[in-house]
């Protein structure tokens, strides 16, 4: 085999590589999530509920959770996506990015960051 035919190969399958990891992040429109602020809602509208917000557990103020508005007409918080390390202008999938609720302070002091904690050893995920 000639060595062009084993360098185009390669070139392809790099190439192709790189295309799919660039895929972006789309919203229920179709839409690319870009840099910024969006209201996170319910796929269907309804009585199941409205969009995400900050909310108290257990009959503490403090610390905060993110919790579902009662309410479909509520729209809750914006939720700001950012920092993803790739130099894109969209959110690629399958990249570290920064999600937090979009408000300047709580009433707890604490961040707004979204936290997911590393799974515990023996638990196994229901989905």
């Amino acid at each position: 085999m000639n060595h062009r035919f084993y360098f185009l190969l390669a070139l392809t399958a790099a190439l192709a590589a790189t295309v799919n990891a660039l895929k972006p992040v789309l919203d229920t429109d179709g839409d690319i999530i870009f840099d910024g602020s969006y209201y996170v809602l319910p796929r269907i509208s309804g009585p199941g509920g409205g969009g995400l917000s900050l909310t108290s557990r257990g009959g503490n103020w403090c610390p905060l959770y993110i919790g579902q508005e009662y309410s479909e007409v509520n729209r809750g918080i914006p939720i700001k996506f950012s920092n993803w390390m790739i130099q894109v202008a969209f959110a690629p999938e399958s990249t570290s990015l920064n999600i937090q609720m979009d408000v300047p302070t709580t009433i707890c002091g604490q961040s707004t960051y979204w936290y997911v904690p590393p799974p515990k050893a023996g638990v196994i995920d229901p989905l």
